[in-house]
């Protein structure tokens, strides 16, 4: 993987140059959370009920779904941005005609915004501890389990996108309505049972719907591992098919750019 790590480095170099955007970007995440911290503590009365079985706190529970979100976001976009780049800089059609295998290629394109969105979300929940919100440390290796396999679900959607981007130099409406979708059915804001019907059964086709689910219950509550077979193979089941679907397409957008010559064309 010596090829991923080099594009991660690179893009750390890049990003790290602008040493006024690094700071200021943390800077505005610790400021995001102070008055999240007011909203949730004045909304507890109202969604306390609801939220039973994903923490009792709303404020923890608002946190892990903006984390999520902060993650779930730079899966999305990282790798179509990316080849979109790549293409209209010429800089894609090199990298594949390097020795580095294609998914190492994929991993160093996507590496550094996924690690990136990584430490905002890290910090998001060192400053839910700090606030006083309960945190049960012992559940973290399960939720980082569960964190992973939500970003491999989401990936599978980042590598469509950058499929149609490979074939027709856009990816449409999919990422933002992807997105949107997982914002207001995953279970970010407000559980997802107080959605309504019919779109209550649209939720349990979001991965997030599950990952949230898990993470909540084992950073927050300290769930034991048996109580969480349900969402964990629905999460499992869901990931491997949006990989599967997402490789297929695109490997094909891929070889269809290599046969037409188009990989370098704009």
């Amino acid at each position: 993987m010596r090829a991923a790590a080099a594009l991660v480095r690179a893009q750390w170099l890049t990003h790290s140059s602008y040493r006024v955007g690094v700071i200021l970007s943390f800077v505005a995440l610790v400021a995001t959370i102070v008055p999240v911290y007011f909203v949730a503590d004045a909304l507890q009365p109202v969604v306390g009920n609801s939220i039973q079985g994903e923490g009792e706190q709303y404020f923890g529970f608002l946190v892990i779904g903006l984390a999520s979100l902060y993650l779930v976001g730079a899966t999305l976009t990282s790798l179509p941005d990316a080849v979109g780049g790549g293409i209209q800089s010429g800089t894609l059609e090199a990298l594949f005609c390097t020795p580095a295998s294609v998914p190492a290629i994929l991993c160093g394109l996507v590496g550094f915004q996924l690690l990136w969105a990584g430490m905002q979300a890290a910090i998001l929940v060192v400053m839910l501890a700090f606030l006083g919100a309960t945190v049960v440390w012992g559940g973290l290796p399960l939720a980082l389990l569960a964190t992973f396999v939500t970003v491999l679900a989401y990936f599978g959607v980042g590598l469509m996108a950058a499929a149609l981007v490979l074939a027709f130099r856009t990816a449409g409406p999919l990422v933002q309505g992807v997105i949107a979708a997982s914002s207001l059915l995953g279970g970010v804001y407000y559980s997802t049972t107080v959605i309504p019907e019919p779109f209550d059964v649209l939720a349990l086709f979001i991965p997030l719907t599950y990952g949230l689910r898990l993470v909540r219950r084992t950073l927050l509550e300290g769930a034991p591992l048996g109580s969480l077979a349900g969402d964990g193979l629905a999460l499992g089941a869901l990931t491997a098919g949006l990989l599967a679907i997402g490789a297929v397409a695109f490997w094909a957008a891929l070889g269809h750019s290599r046969r037409s010559g188009s990989l370098g064309q704009y």
